[in-house]
């Protein structure tokens, strides 16, 4: 089945035009503005103000049970050799408590797949997940930035959508 962001975007300010907004569990992430945003006016700057350190953020989307979703989000570094990006999603009963991963694996973007952003490097990824088991109440998508090689060089997050499918 073909992506389709018609059926609605399940992901909360997924653009990031009300800063962090609907995302928690933030650590070591701030935003950053044009020129440097994908589609807006700005992105997630995961890795700011410390790029030499970690960054995640997380955020739990309510979902039906026994369904499919596609998860497509854009990345891209400040300048050249920005730091790897893991994003997972896990299934989660209820109460909150973790259920199993959604995605067959992690997805893992190397950061020299991505570019500088101001210089058209961001990169669309998309990762399909499995049938949600029938106990399931939410989706958490969890974006994870390893430590930074180069001072100053963060990566950015963008147009992260999350929808059945």
């Amino acid at each position: 089945m073909l992506f389709n962001v018609n059926r609605g975007n399940l992901a909360v300010n997924g653009g990031f035009e009300q800063g962090l907004a609907g995302w928690s569990g933030i650590c070591n992430v701030g935003i950053e503005g044009l020129p440097f945003a994908y589609e807006g006016l700005v992105a997630a700057a995961m890795g700011k103000p410390d790029n030499l350190r970690e960054a995640v953020m997380f955020q739990d989307v309510p979902i039906p049970a026994r369904r499919t979703f596609v998860l497509k989000f854009f990345v891209s570094g400040v300048a050249l050799n920005p730091a790897d990006l893991t994003v997972d999603v896990l299934w989660l009963a209820p109460c909150g408590n973790v259920i199993c991963s959604a995605l067959a694996a992690p997805v893992f973007a190397p950061g020299e797949t991505t570019g500088p952003a101001a210089k058209g490097g961001y990169k669309a990824v998309v990762s399909y997940t499995e049938r949600a088991p029938a106990s399931a109440a939410w989706a958490r998508i969890i974006f994870h930035k390893a430590p930074g090689a180069v001072q100053d060089n963060f990566l950015l997050l963008d147009n992260v959508i999350f929808v059945m499918q």
